[in-house]
Formats: C-alpha cells, sequence, structure tokens
C-alpha cells in the first residue's frame, strides 16, 4: 500500500505550536477586511442639497451678501413672533409642532450669536453647530441643511 503525500511534513505544522500563529493571521486578515469594508464610503463631489457631498459643508459659514446685524435682528425677532404663533397652532408632539419648534430654537441661537457681537455668516454656522451639538435638538443633516437654508434666505438683502 503507498502512503499518502503529506505537504506539511517538513513543515512540522502537525505540531500544535503553529496553530495560535495560523488563527492569529486568519484573524487579523479577516478583520482588516472588515474594517476596509466599513470604511470605504464615497461622497460625491457634486450633487443635490440631500446628498452627502452638501453635508460636508453643513458648518461653513455662508458667502455673499447678508443684511446688517441690526436688521438681522429685526427679522429674526419677526421669524420667532410668528413661530411662536404657529406653536399655539399645533398641538404638541406633531410634525408641523416640532418643525416650528426646531426652526425657533435656531433662530434663537442666531440672535444670541448677534447679540454676542458676531457677524451674521457666523452667526447661521455657529448656531446650527450649537444646535446639533447638544443631544437634545440635533438635527438630521438633511432638517439641518433646510434649517440653514431657510436662514440664509430670511437674512439676505
Amino acid at each position: 500500500m503507498k502512503k499518502a503525500f503529506s505537504i506539511f511534513k517538513a513543515v512540522g505544522a502537525k505540531s500544535i505550536g503553529l496553530l495560535p500563529f495560523v488563527l492569529a493571521f486568519v484573524f487579523v486578515t479577516a478583520m482588516t477586511t472588515d474594517t476596509n469594508a466599513q470604511s470605504t464610503v464615497t461622497y460625491q463631489t457634486q450633487g443635490n442639497s440631500g446628498s452627502p457631498a452638501s453635508w460636508k459643508s453643513l458648518y461653513d459659514e455662508p458667502t455673499g451678501l447678508f443684511v446688517s446685524t441690526d436688521v438681522a435682528k429685526e427679522r429674526l425677532l419677526d421669524a420667532m413672533k410668528t413661530l411662536k404663533v404657529t406653536l399655539e397652532q399645533y398641538a404638541e408632539g406633531t410634525g408641523p409642532y416640532v418643525t416650528a419648534l426646531q426652526k425657533l430654537n435656531y433662530y434663537n441661537l442666531i440672535y444670541a450669536n448677534l447679540e454676542a457681537g458676531k457677524t451674521v455668516q457666523s452667526s447661521i454656522s455657529e448656531a446650527l453647530a450649537t444646535m446639533n451639538n447638544a443631544v437634545a435638538t440635533a438635527l438630521d443633516p438633511e432638517d439641518a441643511l433646510a434649517e440653514k437654508n431657510g436662514a440664509i434666505n430670511l437674512l439676505r438683502p
């Protein structure tokens, strides 16, 4: 009878001493592959306002012309009065109520930044960052972008 050929005859893999090294290699390879699979997120460089590409610039200061600080304060106060009336019309916890409350909170933060002597542009972006850093008032990126664009439109000449 002929003996079966063993590829591991000279290597010494039959002993238990090599098993931990082989298992460690397999484990590290599997973890590296899994990590690479999880970190391959690609962002579009251009896209619509809801794309992840626009989320990258969410906290950048808006560019362009804006009204003066005094005019911005007046417009924000008027908008906040309107939002307070809107809140009275809806039941607490409903969709329109939550939306109006988020906008009111955002406008309050912009107003507070203006009162602190910041520019209109920095007030818009810093208020959004402050709002999203708070756990209770954090917005998802699409809502945050919509709020930022609404504030920009409100405070343009």
